[in-house]
């Protein structure tokens, strides 16, 4: 049957599912959706149907009958095939390669015989059938996808691949282990693995490796030609050696066992031979409408390398589809992408596995996309596309399960090996793409489930909870706030379940945002294992290793090995044990530490309780490098002693204004302190090029220079103690406006602030409330108040913290004076108290006598208490 065989009905509906996969087609395929059908001989078929394309006949035909087709010929090399709607036929024969095959009826598959496909697209808006959910294709059958790039025009979306515009696809091969784990090291040289369970895997079958080291490159590819019970013999010795048992270390398990994958399956969708050399694979699209039950099933040779929406299997803004699923199948050779979930909710991947494959993997793109669940999945050797090739400047770091919106389940899956990320949480404000919205905001939508993750062998990090994407494609910096009811909502707490993070080349986890936590973790053989650039976000119950066993080859160990990065805060790490963070994890490693490139301000609330060390060096403060000021600011709070052993003491760098007073900590280039602290923030209404200096007043060997946040150079800041007179310059003119942002204070505790050349001031507001003003010989008593100090004539402010509960309250208040102002509300904000918890600082060890000293003369300066 040739072109012109298609009567002008068919032509019709075929134009109309290139041309809008929308309402007036689904209608038509609505009319024409099969029923139950039995098997006719060809003998009984009624010649009066064989043109009728709307007409439902119960009967099935035969592919090989010439009375199945309308022209009465069965279609030929090069032809157009058409299965009318309302008709069933069965696929009995492998047919010479087709052009295009369009699907109005059904086509179902033979399970008595194995059978090939070919054509250069087909269209699905009946039902393509290979298997049944209950009854699975047992045989082998395989669809070859055909053609070029240089056809696109003519296909349109669909060149190379299968569409399903409204109709069903139902793609069920037999059951299979998708995935598991080796039961022995797989040594380099060696052509025998051991598995750690038995498989029913076949002779001839393709199956992969995973990398267990730091490079995403060592996982392999082999052709099994023999196996016996849980051994299985390769074609070719390994290349690489593969990690294979489980670890016991300070009694804690940790398993870094290679996964091993199935990618042969019996039902196969695949690209020509070109595709290897091309590119062009093949590609399944399921548009709004549609039917989707996909197991068991091959995908190699897919997906159009560089082509945007042309993956492997891609749901494409099919909106709500509860109930569609892909399991236990293998995509492998893939030269764009793996999964795609695309404006669609509610499907379910499960089990699959993904070797090999360009730019992110599991993809759910625009932002909009939620209620989907991902479990069990494998992906490993994710690899980024050339510069010419990203269809988002993302796929420079591509992610093996790559996630635009919190509001979906992942567990049990594993990211085994890519050139960039394991798992990346990339949240746009907003979602973009064909799914642009106001109506929905990812960095506020409350976190699905996430539990039993795995991330490995990635040259970025493990898991990355930042930066998402703006309408342009462009990367941004994201904070995830997590609420119940969007943006406005009450807080919803983000927790990360038991994920195991290990051999990233980078960080096991970072997060960028508030209230986040992550819990029951185990990270092991990472540069750092855990950071939160965040705020009220922890790290909880965790098992944290510096080194194991599995020792590989680090291209990062020239870095200090960290468990824990402090960064931004409060944050705080609890219940963790701490393992091998000495001398054989590298010449400089910790358990804690603090980012060492910092220039950001760092929370002086940060804390630890309930820590465990084995082999294990606490804390290391690294060297300030200039114009990184953090680490001068950088204290931990040991809530019950368990870092320090002395509840409630601070550790604080070995910094001069810091350190007075306390218990040096040699091995940790750090010091114990029982002195309480504060972080102060600085911002003027005129940069601070040379950032503040501070100092314990008439004590120059104590100054500290702190430079301007490098993103604002209007402010700093640092950390101060809170039982000392201090000084405080910024070098320039006096400023008209001076802000002082004063945050972990203890409850009971004075913040007393002199401004020696503010005496102009005229308003003083703090909290959103102007403050009363005293007179001189009232100050010392009052503490909540301003006034002119007799000692400086300078504006003298104190406040004291407030006691909520018993409890030590760490709050954040902004105190603003205006110099010279002729009238007018001032603003200042107050941020609600951070509660960390119940330890207290006495209050009395802070109203310490005022030494009246001036500080010395020129610029601005303040003097801290």
């Amino acid at each position: 049957m040739g072109h012109s065989a298609f009567s002008s009905r068919c032509q019709t509906v075929v134009l109309l599912s290139r041309a809008a996969r929308g309402l007036l087609l689904l209608s038509v395929v609505s009319a024409c959706a099969p029923g139950d059908r039995v098997l006719a001989p060809a003998d009984v078929h009624r010649h009066d149907l064989r043109y009728n394309l709307t007409t439902r006949d119960d009967s099935v035909y035969r592919w090989s009958d010439p009375s199945a087709w309308p022209a009465g010929v069965v279609p030929r090399a090069g032809d157009d095939a058409i299965i009318p709607a309302g008709r069933r036929i069965l696929l009995d024969t492998t047919p010479p390669a087709l052009r295009r095959i369009a699907v109005l009826g059904t086509l179902s598959f033979d399970d008595t015989h194995d059978l090939e496909l070919s054509a250069r697209t087909i269209d699905v808006l009946g039902m393509l059938e290979i298997g049944t959910a209950k009854r699975r294709f047992a045989h082998r059958a395989v669809i070859t996808l055909t053609g070029s790039a240089s056809e696109q025009q003519e296909f349109g979306a669909g060149g190379k691949g299968i569409i399903v515009a409204g109709g069903t696809l139902e793609l069920h091969g037999a059951r299979v282990v998708s995935w598991t784990r080796l039961g022995a090291h797989a040594p380099s040289g060696s052509s025998t693995i051991e598995l750690e369970r038995e498989v029913s895997w076949r002779v001839g079958d393709h199956i992969a490796i995973s990398a267990t080291g730091f490079d995403p490159s060592e996982s392999e590819e082999r052709q099994i030609v023999g196996i016996e019970g849980a051994t299985v013999h390769l074609a070719r010795p390994l290349t690489h050696s593969h990690w294979g048992v489980r670890q016991v270390i300070a009694g804690r398990t940790l398993d870094e066992r290679a996964e091993v994958a199935l990618l042969s399956r019996n039902v196969v969708i695949r690209g020509d031979s070109a595709s290897a050399v091309t590119g062009f694979g093949a590609q399944v699209m399921i548009h709004p409408g549609s039917i989707a039950h996909v197991e068991g099933t091959e995908f190699v040779r897919v997906g159009q390398r560089g082509k945007l929406g042309r993956y492997p299997l891609h749901w494409h803004l099919a909106r709500d589809t509860e109930g569609h699923y892909a399991r236990d199948n293998a995509v492998w050779q893939s030269y764009n992408r793996c999964m795609t979930i695309h404006g669609t909710n509610g499907v379910t991947l499960e089990r699959n596995v993904c070797y090999d494959h360009v730019g992110h993997g599991f993809f759910l793109e625009d932002g909009v996309e939620r209620g989907n669940v991902l479990a069990g999945n494998l992906g490993m050797r994710t690899r980024a596309p050339e510069a010419s090739e990203r269809l988002l400047p993302s796929d420079e770091r591509p992610a093996t399960f790559w996630v635009t919106n919190p509001d979906n389940d992942l567990h049990d899956n594993v990211a085994a090996g890519s050139d960039g990320f394991g798992i990346w949480y990339a949240l746009p404000e907003y979602p973009t793409g064909l799914s642009a919205t106001r109506n929905v905001r990812p960095r506020h939508e409350p976190l699905g489930r996430f539990d039993r993750n795995t991330v490995h062998s990635n040259v970025r990090s493990g898991l990355w909870v930042d930066e998402g994407t703006d309408a342009s494609g462009a990367l941004g910096i994201t904070w995830y706030e997590p609420r119940q009811n969007g943006a406005t909502g009450a807080v919803a707490p983000a927790i990360f379940r038991r994920l195991t993070a290990y051999k990233n080349q980078a960080l096991g986890a970072w997060f960028r945002g508030s209230n986040m936590h992550l819990i029951d973790a185990t990270l092991a053989d990472n540069m750092s294992g855990a950071v939160f650039a965040a705020t009220e976000s922890s790290l909880e119950k965790s098992f944290v290793v510096g080194v194991s066993e599995n020792r590989g080859v680090n291209p990062r160990a020239w870095a200090p090995v960290r468990g824990f990065w402090f960064y931004d805060g409060p944050v705080g790490v609890s219940r963790t044990l701490f393992a091998n963070f000495d001398a054989r994890a590298g010449a400089d490693a910790s358990a804690l530490g603090f980012h060492p490139v910092n220039p950001w301000p760092i929370s002086g609330a940060n804390w630890v309780e309930g820590l465990q060390f084995e082999h294990a060096t606490r804390v290391a403060f690294d060297a300030v490098l200039p114009g990184y000021d953090a680490t001068k600011s950088a204290i931990v709070l040991d809530r019950d002693g368990s870092l320090s052993g002395r509840a409630t003491s601070s550790i604080v760098p070995d910094a001069p204004l810091l350190r007075d007073g306390c218990a040096e900590q040699s091995p940790w280039r750090a010091w114990a302190c029982a002195t309480p602290f504060a972080q102060l923030v600085v911002r003027s209404d005129q940069a601070l090029p040379q950032g503040l200096d501070v100092r314990r007043a008439l004590r120059a060997e104590s100054r500290v220079a702190v430079s301007p946040v490098r993103y604002d150079s209007t402010f700093t800041s640092l950390t101060v103690p809170l039982d000392v007179l201090l000084e405080a310059r910024t070098p320039g003119r006096v400023p008209l406006r001076l802000e002082l942002m004063a945050t972990a204070m203890p409850n009971g505790s004075v913040l007393d602030v002199t401004f020696p050349d503010m005496s102009r001031a005229q308003r003083v507001s703090i909290g959103g409330s102007f403050l009363p003003q005293a007179t001189p010989d009232s100050l010392d008593h009052c503490t909540s108040c301003w006034g002119i100090d007799a000692a400086s004539g300078g504006v003298r402010v104190r406040v004291r913290s407030a006691t909520a509960g018993g409890s030590m309250t760490y709050g954040e208040v902004f105190v603003t004076i205006e110099r010279g102002a002729s009238g007018g509300s001032l603003s200042a904000g107050r941020l609600p108290p951070t509660r960390i918890g119940a330890a207290a600082f006495a209050p009395e060890a802070l109203a310490l006598p005022r030494s009246g000293q001036r500080p010395e003369a020129g610029g601005a300066s303040s003097v801290l208490k």
